[in-house]
């Protein structure tokens, strides 16, 4: 079986906090069934990118020219270097490029299968020109995360304002000032690593506004019909004085403009993957006719290695855990306010580290009125894989206060070395933390709630130690390599199938309306479990 995976960048690039999600399956497909799995791998290769291998260095095979520039093998995976911006395109770089270069890649390869990874870039929307099926592998929803956002900021999408004008409160947005100078969004996007890439490519794409998209504001056109970088992009036009994009007559936010073609991307799929309840309703919901697997995250192996290493301490001060990018999405607010509370009201000795960027905290200290300090919060940047098991042994609880999340791996990974885990209530979440029993939940907004729940936890040695081993052993099973690699494997197997049946008018047990009602219902956690391959 041939299997091409479409990701933003060169999965085989491995930093400090370790290989990311696409190499990770790399790995997986590559160790378990080396014989069965043909991989190649698409990806950005842009400067910036940082990529610096060299084709045809010793362990690979030779270089080869294609319409993509340079092909070569490693570790058994054939890749292909996109000179493009596989986020939305600047200047010649735009979607309708790299979807040339993806359809030569596409050609050149003869995949049976793509994979791509996330839907918060274009790239799924190759779909739209293949003739082999394509399978999303959901990660995040820009359509809900901007919401989330939104809230967290402070103002409003504000689709029923007047042309022109900037949103309401958009003085209270992290950075301070109007979008679009030198501190608004687009200035903060460089710090939201989801959003980076794309928001770099929206700065330079929308310089010239082509006539399809003003034809699409205007209700002429569908979801499918334009992204920047479009063939009409050679008109004038571009973003106003506050940073908003104009388009038909109307301001518009790019964060709008990238929802929009998620949707697209969504409506151009059939066949899904996650792992919550959260993103099977976003498939439900957002995709038509659609089909959805149920596959368990793969984890690092530095993470799976540390498997319940973490031991119940009694040092008399209370060391408290967040790791996350750290951006507006992550709680920080909470994490302020939260401290303040266990200082102030509750009298606790404690400490609370995070990592992550710091730069996000400064709006949040200047909204709260709560600096770090005063909350006890020590600002630890990002960290490496190592570092990332260091702090979650040494740790007394871990603390996951996202306002918005589907699976959030560092929950997973404090699971899996047996930190006990204290997370708020959302998205998929509910998922990955039994309340009570592998972890404990309580609502994101409520900083006493998390305070009282933190406060009630100290020195309770017994109930803390039984906790880690049950959310060790339930995280070791639910993200064992091999099984997961399996399973992947078989959901590979059964879309080919569903595939060639639906393209010759006929039905599989996939395409059956009767068990797609089942996969997309409200299962609860334990039908997930009795049948992992659907939900």
């Amino acid at each position: 079986m041939r299997v091409l995976l479409i990701s933003y960048r060169w999965p085989a690039q491995v930093g400090p906090s370790g290989p990311g999600l696409t190499r990770r399956l790399e790995e997986a497909l590559t160790r378990y069934y080396p014989d069965r799995i043909r991989l190649a791998s698409a990806y950005m290769d842009m400067a910036e990118a940082g990529s610096s291998v060299e084709p045809g260095k010793e362990g690979s095979a030779p270089a080869a020219r294609t319409g993509t520039g340079v092909r070569f093998e490693q570790d058994g995976i054939l890749y292909y270097p996109l000179r493009t911006d596989l986020g939305a395109g600047s200047g010649t770089a735009c979607w309708e490029e790299s979807k040339k270069l993806l359809l030569d890649v596409v050609e050149d390869f003869r995949p049976d299968l793509v994979q791509c990874f996330g839907t918060e870039w274009p790239y799924g929307a190759i779909a739209e020109n293949l003739s082999v099926p394509v399978l999303i592998h959901m990660m995040g929803f820009l359509n809900i995360y901007y919401d989330s956002l939104d809230m967290v900021r402070g103002y409003s999408r504000g689709l029923d304002r007047e042309p022109g004008s900037p949103p309401a409160g958009a003085e209270n947005r992290p950075g301070g000032g109007a979008p679009g100078r030198s501190a608004g969004i687009l200035r903060r996007a460089k710090e939201i690593p989801m959003l980076r890439a794309g928001f770099r490519g929206l700065r330079t794409g929308f310089r010239a506004l082509g006539t399809g998209i003003q034809a699409k504001m205007e209700g002429k056109m569908d979801d499918r019909s334009c992204w920047p970088g479009s063939a009409g992009e050679q008109q004038a036009g571009g973003q106003d004085s506050t940073g908003m994009i104009r388009m038909g007559g109307k301001s518009l936010r790019p964060e709008e403009v990238y929802a929009a073609f998620e949707r697209r991307v969504m409506k151009a799929n059939r066949y899904f993957m996650g792992r919550t309840a959260w993103d099977r309703n976003i498939v439900r919901y957002y995709a038509d006719d659609a089909v959805y697997f149920h596959v368990p995250e793969l984890m690092k192996p530095g993470i799976l290695e540390a498997a319940g290493r973490w031991r119940y301490k009694n040092t008399g001060k209370l060391r408290l855990l967040t790791i996350s990018s750290a951006d507006d999405r992550k709680g920080n607010e909470i994490i302020l306010r939260t401290g303040l509370l266990l200082k102030n009201l509750i009298g606790l000795d404690f400490c609370w580290r995070v990592a992550g960027a710091r730069e996000f905290f400064p709006f949040f200290e200047n909204r709260t009125g709560i600096r770090c300090a005063d909350a006890r919060v020590e600002l630890l940047g990002p960290i490496g894989q190592d570092q990332i098991v260091r702090e979650l042994v040494e740790a007394d609880l871990f603390i996951h206060p996202s306002i918005m999340d589907n699976s959030p791996n560092s929950v997973c990974e404090a699971q899996l070395v047996g930190c006990p885990v204290i997370a708020s209530n959302v998205g998929g979440t509910p998922q990955i933390v039994e309340d009570g029993k592998t972890g404990f939940l309580y609502p994101y907004n409520e900083p006493h709630t998390l305070a009282f729940l933190i406060a009630g936890l100290y020195g309770k040695e017994a109930l803390l130690t039984n906790l880690s081993r049950r959310e060790t052993a339930m995280a070791a099973e639910r993200h064992d390599p091999a099984k997961i690699a399996d399973l992947q494997v078989r959901v590979y197997e059964e879309i080919l199938e569903d595939y060639e049946k639906k393209k010759q008018g006929g039905k599989s047990a996939a395409s059956d309306p009767r068990r797609n009602k089942e996969r997309q219902g409200d299962r609860d956690q334990a039908d997930l479990e009795a049948d992992p391959l659907h939900s």
